[in-house]
This record gives structure tokens, C-alpha cells and sequence, in this order.
């Protein structure tokens, strides 16, 4: 702690005097009015994120049950998928830095991202069914997992490039926030689909 820098108070304490929490309460209010008044593409990048980190943030548990009910993959199996798809995300986030976001810059890595993760998802069900499939999900975990190491690096990036000045801390923590917020939802939507007989396949 010694070897960090004396950052000075971004904000004076409130006047008259209140208290910690209600301060921190009313100062996230302003700051998500000023967001909506002044920062409308920060505000839609929100939206945006909201929806596409509970499509990230439940891949793991949905494609759980889809390998183990569809495919019929041993834990031993699932656990070597996932391993692909975690050893395959830090080249794919290098690769994809320096051949795409820093040539195309980020909004439009991150656009061509969702596509190519939304593409890649469709697809992924028409190949990963039947005695064939468990050999074609470890091509489509490694995929997936470049995907990913594309996916997070990007969209840090570029929210940290639309912050305002001066409100760094309670920024990140909507950003937080926002990752969080409908992470219930894909599963839920998985699990009623699946219930309705419509199959695993339509729920990825």
C-alpha cells in the first residue's frame, strides 16, 4: 500500500453534512441522469451489454446440460470441452487485437463480435446432434472460446472509452451491474423453451 500514488477526492463531501450511503446513493442518481440527458451512447452500450453478458455469463450452465442431454458427453468429455474453450480464449483475444480491433477500431470489432457469436451460436445446433457431435463440439469449443477471448477484452475496452470524466468508480460499478442484471434470463428462456418440447436445440 506504501507504493501507491495519493490520488486526491474526486468529489467534496456533500453540503450540509448526510450520510455515507445516502451521499453515495444520490450521487449514482445524478450520475445515471447525466448518463441519460448527455451520454445516450453510453446509455444504449449499457442496454446492449446488459443483454449480451447474460448471453455470455450463462453459456457455461446451458451448454452443461445441452452436452450432457444432447450428446451424452461423460463429465470427463464436458470437462476437456471447456478446457478447449478456456485454453483457446487468450490467443483468440491476441489474434483478434491485432488483426481486427486495431484495424477496424472497437466499435466495429465489437459489432463484428456479436455477429460472429450470434452466427456461431445458430449454427452450432444444426452440427452438434446425433454420433457425429461429440468430435464437432470440441471445433466449436475452440471457436467459442476465441469468441470469448475476443468478446470481454473488446467490450471492457470500449465502455472504458466512453466513461466521463470524474466518475470512474461508480461507472465500473454499473458496468458490474448491468453484467449482472438479466443473467436469469437465457436460462430461463432455455428451460421454457426445452419444457414446451421445442428441444435443446432451439433453446441455444
Amino acid at each position: 500500500w506504501s507504493k501507491f500514488p495519493s490520488v486526491p477526492p474526486l468529489h467534496s463531501l456533500p453540503s450540509p453534512p448526510t450520510s455515507l450511503l445516502k451521499a453515495s446513493f444520490n450521487q449514482v442518481l445524478k450520475t445515471f441522469r447525466t448518463l441519460t440527458l448527455h451520454s445516450p451512447t453510453l446509455s444504449s452500450y449499457l442496454l446492449c451489454l446488459s443483454l449480451t453478458e447474460a448471453a455470455s455469463n450463462s453459456f457455461t450452465s446451458i451448454a452443461v446440460t445441452y452436452t450432457t442431454n444432447v450428446l451424452n458427453m461423460t463429465a470427463e468429455e464436458s470437462g476437456t470441452l471447456f478446457l478447449i474453450v478456456l485454453a483457446s480464449a487468450a490467443p483468440g483475444s491476441y489474434i483478434t487485437h491485432k488483426y481486427i480491433t486495431s484495424k477496424i477500431g472497437l466499435v466495429k470489432s465489437f459489432r463484428l463480435c456479436l455477429a460472429a457469436w450470434s452466427l456461431v451460436t445458430v449454427v452450432a445446433p444444426l452440427f452438434l446432434s446425433g454420433r457425429s457431435g461429440k468430435s464437432v463440439s470440441y471445433v466449436f469449443g475452440f471457436i467459442w472460446g476465441v469468441l470469448f477471448g475476443w468478446y470481454y477484452p473488446t467490450s471492457a475496452t470500449l465502455y472504458v472509452s466512453l466513461m466521463p470524466e470524474g466518475v470512474n468508480g461508480e461507472i465500473m460499478g454499473v458496468f458490474v451491474f448491468t453484467g449482472q442484471a438479466f443473467t436469469w434470463m437465457p436460462v430461463m428462456v432455455f428451460g421454457g423453451l426445452n419444457e414446451r418440447g421445442w428441444g435443446m436445440g432451439w433453446g441455444l
